[in-house]
């Protein structure tokens, strides 16, 4: 099993200056639901998936409400595999390795930044390096962000009743003690000031639910009478708290600060 790596301050910091940078370019990042945070025990932030822009709106808000908490996050194996895409003459004349030197060097970034990989086509309970991460985030009271649609969403503007959010969250909550706190976020597909609500936390009671010894049978069992129902109330707080980023960010746009931001920055481009 891998060594357990703990998200590095330095890395955290770096990320959060860039975004923090081009987030304000598109009208900041604004958070709600400040007063249903919960910074005790391990918690999963469980949030709706439809850009790149989702994670880091999701972990910079949740580490201003917490002063700086720290938060490690599940992304796809391929993330980590990443190939930067380069003109031919940058292959010619450079270096035909650049690309895939800053996707390497990406990926050492996103490890920095307490980010792990996950198989998406292969079941948690299989892959024990995830699995032994997520125990020692949940023994040590850590923040876990996890996206339960597995990947982006195709979204409709203010729609979000499509979405399908997987067993995998709530099977690692249960399994390991985690409360969950469902978060919405919207204004991240379009690039028009980030929104991020954060709903009431879910409770969860820890159940030894043993899922890698459990058979076919009872596989099917528990997803059915245990797993299944509360995911379902799962997908339910995250679609409100994301109804309630979408309204926000709407009376945002509407409002004439949003107005003078932009029209601040089109000042600067055009002097």
């Amino acid at each position: 099993m891998k060594r357990f790596q703990v998200p590095s301050p330095a890395g955290y910091e770096v990320t959060s200056r860039l975004f923090s940078a081009f987030v304000e370019l598109i009208g900041g990042l604004h958070v709600s639901g400040r007063e249903n945070i919960e910074n005790k025990g391990a918690i999963i932030v469980a949030a709706n998936h439809d850009s790149w822009l989702d994670p880091p709106s999701v972990e910079e808000g949740y580490k201003r409400e917490t002063g700086g908490e720290h938060m490690w996050a599940m992304a796809k194996e391929e993330a980590f595999k990443y190939i930067v895409p380069m003109p031919e003459w940058v292959n010619s004349h450079i270096h035909p390795m650049l690309g895939e030197y800053l996707g390497q060097l990406a990926a050492e970034h996103l490890r920095l930044c307490g980010t792990f990989p996950v198989i998406r086509d292969k079941l948690l309970i299989e892959q024990p390096d995830a699995l032994g991460t997520v125990r020692t985030i949940a023994t040590n009271n850590g923040a876990l962000l996890m996206h339960p649609q597995g990947t982006r969403g195709n979204h409709q503007r203010g729609e979000v009743s499509h979405y399908h959010f997987d067993d995998g969250t709530m099977q690692l909550a249960l399994e390991f003690g985690f409360n969950i706190q469902p978060a919405g976020v919207d204004g991240t597909y379009q690039m028009y000031a980030p929104h991020v609500h954060f709903g009431e936390v879910m409770p969860i009671e820890q159940q030894e639910l043993n899922l890698a010894s459990c058979s076919a049978r009872d596989l099917v069992r528990i997803r059915q009478k245990i797993i299944r129902p509360l995911n379902i109330e799962l997908g339910e707080r995250i679609r409100a708290a994301r109804n309630i980023a979408v309204a926000n960010r709407e009376a945002f746009i509407s409002s004439s600060a949003y107005r003078q931001i932009y029209s601040k920055l089109i000042n600067k481009l055009v002097s």
